[in-house]
C-alpha cells in the first residue's frame, strides 16, 4: 500500500516566520508557506515536493492528487 504525507505514521512541519514583518513581510508565527520533513529537515512549498534525503522513509509518501496528476501523463 502506497503511502501518504498524510498517515498517523509521517511528520511534518508548517515553517513560521521567526521574524518581524519589516524582516521578511509576515507577522511572528505566521506560516510562511512552506512545509518541513520532521525526518530529514528538507523543506518545499509543497508537500509532494520536498526534496527528501535519500535514506529519508518519507521519501516516497505522496497524497492521492500528486499519484493521479502523475499517472495522467
Amino acid at each position: 500500500m502506497r503511502r501518504t504525507p498524510f498517515d498517523p505514521d509521517t511528520e511534518y512541519e508548517l515553517i513560521r516566520s521567526e521574524t518581524p514583518i519589516s524582516d521578511d513581510g509576515f507577522k511572528i508565527g505566521e506560516p510562511l508557506g512552506l512545509v518541513k520533513c520532521c525526518e530529514c529537515n528538507a523543506i518545499a512549498k509543497n508537500i509532494d515536493e520536498i526534496p527528501h534525503d535519500p535514506n529519508c522513509s518519507q521519501r516516497f509518501a505522496r497524497s492521492d492528487w500528486w499519484a493521479t496528476r502523475l499517472l495522467e501523463q
